[in-house]
């Protein structure tokens, strides 16, 4: 299970980003938004030999320091194994190593997925319900990046949606946009992304009855399995009340240039 949904998170990233695959290795760029750290990576798909792949890794970092880039980003796909030697190999070399959580829900977990009146939550079909729920991830997103950045990337968004490449929900109360979600399908396997609810509706059960009302419509209605990538906190004890089961675990190491040793 867990190679079919890092297939469909490949798939997802090359709608963002270009992809060059060398043997087990894959580079992911984003040319539009060179600026995105979680669309500019290298993924390791095998480490069959521990030492020539911390050696390929070095190789990485002196490259960093002659470029213009200013992180290095490598994801260890979830179907990997790596020592304790390993990762602490990385933090030697100044990684900050981090693991994501790929959790899954279907027909056969549990929780009541009906969700309440509190909010309404709408396919974004038309330009005008695109553009404000567009307006709504730029004022989010420009909480934690500058509001050049959050309209860049909101903006790349908006070109999938208008093709038809991902849909766009929204989440309303009565009728002002307070949340959003990006809904990936491939392979009958729906990936949700950006479960969010804008920060002063926070703490009010709208992000929980939006991912109700997504779930009741992909899993009882569409009879199709969704996933979510998560990493500890809060809202992954919500995704395990909600009948969230994890089926495996991602490894990221993160380095600014700054901080390089």
């Amino acid at each position: 299970m867990i190679n079919q949904l890092r297939a469909v998170e490949d798939s997802y990233m090359e709608l963002f980003c270009k992809k060059k695959a060398v043997q087990d290795i894959s580079y992911f760029s984003n040319q539009t938004v060179s600026e995105l750290y979680d669309h500019n990576f290298i993924l390791l798909e095998n480490i069959s030999n521990e030492t020539e792949t911390i050696e390929f890794i070095r190789e990485q970092l002196k490259a960093l320091a002659q470029s213009d880039k200013d992180h290095l980003k490598i994801v260890i796909h979830p179907g990997i194994e790596a020592s304790k030697g390993f990762y602490d190999a990385m933090n030697d070399l100044g990684f900050d190593v981090d693991d994501l959580y790929y959790m899954t829900a279907d027909k056969h977990s549990a929780g009541d997925w009906h969700g309440n009146d509190s909010c309404r939550v709408k396919k974004a079909v038309t330009s005008e319900e695109i553009k404000a729920g567009i307006d709504c991830a730029i004022t989010y997103a420009a909480q934690r990046m500058s509001l050049e950045l959050s309209s860049k990337k909101a903006n790349q968004k908006k070109e999938l949606y208008e093709k038809g490449l991902m849909d766009f929900y929204i989440c309303y109360h009565e009728e002002t946009p307070i949340g959003f979600c990006d809904w990936y399908e491939k392979n009958q396997i729906v990936k949700l992304e950006e479960v969010t609810i804008l920060n002063e509706y926070q703490g009010k059960g709208f992000g929980t009855n939006m991912l109700k009302k997504l779930l009741y419509k992909a899993i009882k209605e569409e009879k199709k399995r969704v996933y979510i990538v998560t990493d500890t906190g809060e809202a992954h004890n919500i995704y395990l009340q909600l009948g969230f089961e994890g089926v495996g675990t991602e490894t990221e190491l993160f380095l600014m240039k700054k901080d390089m040793k």
